[in-house]
C-alpha cells in the first residue's frame, strides 16, 4: 500500500509546468499521478530527489527500441531480433540488448533519459480538466523497469511542453502582468538544464548581457514574437528570471552617443568611433555584421589571446553600449535585427572567454583547426561513430542544429548518397523558418533529387509524403507512403501516418479530390506538388493525385 497523497488537484489550477518545477523545487521524492477528465488516460511518475527515474503512461507510447533506433544506437534488423526475443522472455528490453552486446550502458542510459522526456512532453497532451495526486515517499511501480536506473531533470521536458501546448491565456496572463518591465537572468540561473536551440539560446544572452523588456527582444528579431512570448512565460515559470523596472519611452529625437570609450586589450583608452550621419551608421552596421561572424572570439571584442577578465569585461561592456538595438532611433528600424546578430555575436564571445573551461577548449580549437574538432564533439555528442549516425540521433533528442551540421556533413562525405540529401532536407523543412509553401517545396525538390538518386530510399519517401501532408497534397502524400509500405512493411511511421490518413479518411475529415483544372505543376518537382493559379490566397497549396 502506498503513502495517503499530500497534494491533490487540478491542472486547471495547477499547470502541469507549475507542477514538475515545484517537485524539482523541492527534490520531492514520490510518486505523481494523473488521469485525464474522463479517465481515458492516465500515467504515473516516480521521482527521487526531484528527478523523474520512471514514466508509466496507459497509453502505448515511446517504447525504449524505438527510441534506440531513432537516436541510431541499434539498425532495424537489430531491433526485430530483441523484440523476438523479448516476446518470449518477457525481461527489460534494454537488458537484452545489453547481453547480446548490440549497445553499451551509456547508451542505454542516454536512451532511457530521452524516453522518459518524451513520455514526461507526452504529459503535457492531457487537458486542463485532468487530476491529479502527489504520494510522498512512494513508489507506485515498484515492478516496473529494470534495474537500469536514471535519474532526469525534467527541465528539458517542461520547455518542451510550454512550447508545443501551452495556452495562450496563461502565456498572455503572465506577460501582462509584466508589461513593459525589463527582465534579467537571475544571479545562478541554470539555463543549460532546459537544453534550448541555438535561436532559442541566444535570446536567453541577450537577457544575459543586459535588462529587456518583451517589446525589446521582439525587436531582436531573432524569434518569432509568440516564440518570445512562450520563452519568457518559461523562465519566469521557473525563476529564472526577474523583473525590473518598466522600460522607459525612447524618445523619437535627441543625438545618440557616436563613441564609446573603453579599454582595449592592452588597458590603453580606446574610442571607438560611430558615425552620426543616419546613413552612415546604417552602413557602418550592415558592414559589421558582415564581418563578424568571419572572426574569432578575441577578434569580436578586440582583445588579445592572453587578455585578463578584467580587460574582457571592459571590452564586451563598451562594445554591448555601441550595438544595442533597442538603442537605435526610430530611422535605423531597418537595420535593427542585424544590430542584433551584432550583439549575440558579441554575446557569445564574451560567455565562452569569461568561462575558463570554454575559453581553453576555444583556444585549443583555434589551435587544431576549428571545423574538425567542431565535427568531432559533435560525433562525441551524438554518440555515433559517423556523421549520419549522429546526426539521426540528434535529431531524435530534438537537438536540430548539430543534426543539421552532422547531416551536412554526412552529404559532404557521400554527395552521391540519397540518405544523407533527404535528411538534410528534413531538419531543414521542420525549421519554424522554412514552413512556408515556397519554402516547403524547396525542400521537397531536395527529395526529389534524393529519390531520383535511389527510388525506394526509405527516408526520403516517408519525409516527402509528411511535406505533402503539410501541404494538403493528400494524394501525392498516400502514394509515398504506399510505396514505402511496399519496401517496408514494418515502417513504425509509415505505418503510424497510413493508419492516420485511414482513419482521417473514413471519418471524412479530409476530402480525396480530383485535380482541379486550373491547377499547374510547380516547375521542376517531379513529385506532384500543385500550386493553384489565380485567386488561391497566399499560402494555399491544393492536392493532387499522385
Amino acid at each position: 500500500m502506498g503513502s495517503p497523497p499530500s497534494a491533490r488537484g487540478s491542472l486547471s489550477d495547477t499547470p502541469l509546468a507549475q507542477l514538475l518545477l515545484k517537485l524539482c523545487e523541492e527534490h520531492a521524492t514520490g510518486s505523481l499521478e494523473l488521469l485525464t477528465a474522463r479517465a481515458e488516460e492516465m500515467a504515473t511518475v516516480v521521482f527521487t530527489r526531484g528527478r523523474a527515474t520512471k514514466v508509466r503512461t496507459s497509453a502505448g507510447i515511446c517504447y525504449l527500441g524505438s527510441v534506440l533506433y531513432e537516436l541510431g544506437y541499434i539498425t532495424s534488423d537489430e531491433l526485430d531480433a530483441s523484440l523476438l526475443e523479448l516476446a518470449k522472455a518477457r525481461r527489460p528490453h534494454g537488458r537484452i540488448l545489453l547481453e547480446r552486446g548490440t549497445i553499451t550502458l551509456d547508451q542505454l542510459a542516454t536512451g532511457l533519459r530521452e524516453q522518459i522526456l518524451r513520455k514526461l512532453t507526452h504529459l503535457f497532451t492531457f487537458g486542463s480538466k485532468s487530476t491529479f495526486s502527489f504520494h510522498p515517499d512512494t513508489d507506485l511501480l515498484p515492478e516496473y523497469g529494470g534495474r537500469d536506473m536514471v535519474l532526469v531533470d525534467p527541465m528539458p521536458a517542461i520547455w518542451r511542453g510550454i512550447r508545443d501546448t501551452a495556452t495562450a491565456e496563461h502565456v498572455r496572463a503572465l506577460l501582462t502582468r509584466l508589461g513593459t518591465s525589463r527582465c534579467r537572468l537571475v544571479s545562478g540561473s541554470a539555463i543549460e538544464r532546459f537544453q534550448f536551440q541555438a535561436d532559442e539560446q541566444s535570446v536567453v544572452e541577450c537577457l544575459r548581457i543586459k535588462p529587456m523588456s518583451v517589446a525589446e527582444l521582439h525587436g531582436l528579431g531573432v524569434l518569432p514574437p509568440a516564440s518570445v512570448g512562450l520563452l519568457v512565460y518559461c523562465l519566469l515559470l521557473s525563476k529564472q528570471l526577474e523583473p525590473q523596472q518598466p522600460a522607459p519611452e525612447r524618445s523619437i529625437s535627441g543625438p545618440r552617443p557616436t563613441t564609446t570609450p573603453f579599454r582595449g586589450m592592452l588597458g590603453a583608452p580606446t574610442v571607438l568611433h560611430m558615425p552620426a550621419n543616419t546613413g552612415e551608421r546604417a552602413r557602418a552596421i550592415l558592414e559589421r555584421v558582415r564581418t563578424i561572424h568571419e572572426e574569432d572570439y578575441f577578434r569580436r571584442l578586440n582583445v588579445g589571446r592572453d587578455a585578463s577578465r578584467l580587460q574582457i569585461d571592459r571590452a564586451f561592456s563598451a562594445l554591448a553600449a555601441q550595438w544595442d538595438p533597442s538603442a537605435l532611433p526610430p530611422e535605423l528600424l531597418s537595420v535593427r535585427q542585424d544590430c542584433a546578430r551584432i550583439l549575440l555575436a558579441i554575446g557569445e564571445a564574451y560567455q565562452t572567454l569569461t568561462n575558463p573551461t570554454k575559453r581553453e577548449a576555444y583556444t585549443k580549437d583555434l589551435t587544431l583547426g576549428k571545423a574538425r574538432l567542431a565535427l568531432q564533439r559533435d560525433l562525441a555528442a551524438s554518440g555515433a561513430k559517423e556523421a549520419y549516425a549522429g546526426a539521426k540521433a540528434c535529431l531524435a533528442r530534438n537537438d536540430t542544429d548539430r543534426a543539421l551540421r552532422l547531416a551536412r556533413s554526412a552529404r559532404t562525405e557521400a554527395p552521391d548518397a540519397a540518405a544523407p540529401l533527404a535528411l538534410v532536407a528534413w531538419i531543414e523543412a521542420i525549421d519554424p523558418a522554412n514552413q512556408s509553401v515556397e519554402a516547403t517545396l524547396d525542400r521537397i525538390a531536395m527529395l526529389d533529387q534524393a529519390l531520383a538518386i535511389d527510388p525506394i530510399c526509405k527516408d526520403a519517401l516517408y519525409f516527402r509524403s509528411q511535406l505533402h501532408a503539410r501541404l494538403e497534397n493528400h494524394r501525392a502524400a498516400l502514394r509515398d507512403l504506399k510505396i514505402l509500405l511496399e519496401v517496408d512493411a514494418n515502417h513504425p511511421e509509415g505505418l503510424r501516418a497510413f493508419r492516420l490518413y485511414q482513419l482521417r479518411i473514413r471519418r471524412g475529415s479530409i476530402r480525396m479530390r480530383a485535380v482541379d483544372p486550373n491547377l499547374v505543376t510547380k516547375p521542376a518537382a517531379a513529385s506532384g506538388v500543385v500550386v493553384r493559379v489565380g485567386s488561391v490566397p497566399p499560402g494555399r497549396v491544393n492536392k493532387r493525385g499522385g
